[in-house]
């Protein structure tokens, strides 16, 4: 699994909350929020990793470049491939001729 499908997101969060609000605690002052069920209620959807990968040497890139490219043409189709060429990410980017 993922480890940021492990990740108990609601505990991260809320400690950041703390950090960043910390008017909450002077609300509920006298009451162990946990206990009292006071919390916030956090969403994410639609929810989205970074995939960027970097590559000591082109050697090692080269070990596993047969894999992502079959990865790639598994998984994107032809609408992917314009709609990432239409969007002008593509400069400096060069193909075979």
């Amino acid at each position: 699994m993922d480890p940021m499908q492990k990740l108990r997101w609601p505990k991260v969060l809320d400690a950041v909350a703390r950090r960043l609000t910390p008017v909450h605690g002077r609300t509920f002052r006298g009451a162990d929020s946990s206990r009292a069920g006071i919390s916030y209620y956090w969403s994410a959807f639609p929810t989205e990793g970074a995939t960027d990968t970097a590559f000591a040497s082109p050697f090692v890139l080269a070990t596993f470049y047969p894999q992502l490219v079959r990865g790639a043409i598994a998984t994107y189709g032809t609408q992917d491939v314009l709609r990432f060429q239409a969007s002008g990410r593509t400069h400096g980017i060069k193909g075979k001729s």
